[in-house]
């Protein structure tokens, strides 16, 4: 143990500017017996000194104001909860000319207001954690089951690449021969924001087939635009959308595009897409006209949907899966599973883009 003489010596010569400085400071043996405390440590601890000390430059172990920390030869950085505040302690060891441990400096900083603030900010994140989830519950909710409608068997897969997603799917019954089927992609929006523009394209379609029951896909798309447009939303927000409407009595597909860049591909023994122009919605253009082309169906024609999350998926090389390799693979194989199994199989790394792939099959 160190003399009361040479304490009183390193006190006077080396410690006493410490005094000085808004922190803690304390010094302590190789016991762990207090040896030394500055200014702001005496002044702000005085409640918390034990009755039976007479001073603080007693070195009992009784008078320990703060735990004390069995000196290390390494520093040691930890934090600690002292009197209903939050410190960061900092402990370096102290050695003597022939390198033996003496004792150690320690250092509280006052990291209360720090330490709320990220308490505040967890438990905000967590609640906004919450509601995503919930959100997404909703999201997930508002996709139409696989099953049969109106003699169109759906089979669909979506997979966000956040907790919420901007690419949305559905089908709906118009009429009892009539059925309409959108695949849609929120483009250029945080998560969020995505999931709710999701929720007007759904509602709108929904309401739009609801009234008019008669319209064209390019006349629906025409609507749709115009609903949008009277969002007044900024020029940032926009989305792309491909729309069929099939009528069970011609055995016809009537199609639109808003630019979905994702072409929709048919495989009725051989593979074709089906194309149509159209601009995304937006409102950067006031006037868009949307082509319409229709075709024929049979029994167990089946038609593939995706979003670019698919096509522009990378493997470890990065090359992109692409649409070639896409019809490829639905022409040898129309498993959906099989289908989304080899495009997990081809991507490496973190996904950046949504994921939704869709299958329809006609069957009389």
């Amino acid at each position: 143990m160190i003399k009361r003489e040479e304490i009183q010596s390193l006190l006077q010569l080396n410690f006493s500017i410490l005094d000085f400085l808004e922190d803690w400071v304390r010094v302590l043996d190789s016991n762990g017996n207090i040896i030394y405390m500055n200014e702001a440590m005496r002044e702000n601890n005085k409640s918390l000194v034990n009755s039976n000390c007479k001073s603080l430059e007693d070195s009992s172990l009784s008078c320990v104001i703060v735990p004390d920390i069995i000196p290390r030869s390494t520093v040691v950085v930890e934090e600690k909860f002292i009197n209903g505040r939050y410190y960061n302690v900092k402990s370096s060891p102290l050695f003597d000319k022939e390198n033996k441990l003496r004792g150690s400096i320690e250092v509280y900083r006052d990291i209360t207001s720090e330490t709320k603030m990220k308490i505040d900010l967890f438990n905000a994140n967590r609640k906004m954690v919450d509601d995503i989830r919930f959100t997404r519950k909703i999201q997930q909710n508002i996709l139409p089951r696989n099953g049969i409608y109106n003699n169109i068997e759906l089979e669909g897969f979506y997979m966000p690449c956040e907790s919420l997603s901007g690419d949305i799917y559905d089908i709906v019954r118009i009429t009892p021969t009539k059925t309409a089927f959108y695949i849609a992609d929120v483009m250029g929006h945080g998560g969020v924001t995505a999931s709710i523009m999701t929720m007007f394209v759904k509602q709108t379609m929904n309401a739009i087939f609801d009234k008019y029951k008669d319209k064209s896909p390019s006349q629906v798309l025409s609507i749709l635009k115009e609903k949008f447009y009277g969002l007044k939303s900024n020029t940032s927000q926009y989305f792309t959308l491909w729309l069929g409407i099939f009528d069970s009595k011609t055995k016809t597909l009537s199609f639109s595009n808003a630019g979905h860049n994702s072409i929709p591909i048919l495989y009725d023994g051989n593979i074709r897409k089906l194309y149509a122009k159209g601009r995304m919605i937006s409102n950067v253009f006031e006037e868009d006209k949307f082509e319409e082309y229709s075709e024929h169906i049979k029994d167990n024609d089946q038609i593939l949907f995706y979003t670019d999350g698919v096509i522009e998926s990378q493997n470890y090389q990065k090359e992109f899966y692409g649409m070639e390799r896409l019809e490829n693979k639905f022409k040898k194989d129309q498993n959906l599973n099989n289908i989304v199994e080899n495009i997990k199989s081809f991507a490496w790394g973190e996904q950046k883009d949504d994921i939704a792939v869709v299958i329809l099959k006609y069957k009389e």
